[in-house]
């Protein structure tokens, strides 16, 4: 009796493995099904966002009637770029250090020729590039710039930001994820809170 007992037990082990085993590979699969969804939704919102902002570039092209190439992104800089009436310069200042440090960090600003030593003056220009050259992360461009900028400056830049990734040519997968996973979770965040 002991034998068809053994017998009976490792049937029912041998089924519980193979039981196991099929909901770990269904598991599995469905991860694996999830991670694809995931590519998808982000690949069609990047080609509507990329489309949606190229339309809005066209207007601006439209409304600007020039022939300029870098004119477009000036006008759109303008706000940030131009120091207003009753602002320190501290405030000045970390305005165009955030829209350079973003610039740079997506790959539109090449930070020791890009970065106008007229609109930023010494030292903060030269502390910038030596920051930007050594490869600053975005976390550390939000708390030394970014958190320190309103609502509507962070709109501004968003433009800005916008335009940089999705009109420019030569632009590469990682900004338009720098775009989706990290930009725009924060100034969502930003514009909510």
């Amino acid at each position: 009796m002991a034998l068809p007992a053994l017998l009976a037990a490792g049937l029912i082990g041998f089924a519980l493995g193979v039981i196991g085993s099929d909901e770990a590979a269904k598991a599995d699969a469905e991860k694996e099904r999830k991670r694809h969804e995931d590519e998808a939704k982000k690949a069609t919102w990047l080609e509507t966002e990329k489309e949606r902002v190229r339309q809005q570039a066209e207007e601006w092209d439209m409304i600007a009637d020039s022939d300029e190439e870098d004119n477009e992104l000036f006008n759109m800089a303008g706000n940030i770029l131009l120091r207003r009436d009753g602002e320190s310069e501290g405030e000045h200042t970390t305005r165009l250090c955030a829209l350079y440090a973003i610039g740079a960090h997506v790959g539109y600003f090449a930070p020791e020729t890009d970065i106008d030593e007229e609109m930023l003056g010494e030292p903060e220009r030269s502390d910038l590039i030596a920051e930007l050259e050594s490869g600053v992360s975005f976390d550390a461009i939000k708390e030394k710039y970014l958190d320190r900028l309103a609502a509507c400056e962070l709109r501004s830049l968003d433009g800005i930001v916008r335009h940089m990734i999705f009109v420019e040519s030569d632009t590469d997968d990682s900004a338009y994820d720098f775009y989706a996973y990290k930009w725009k979770p924060y100034l969502d965040a930003r514009l909510k809170g």
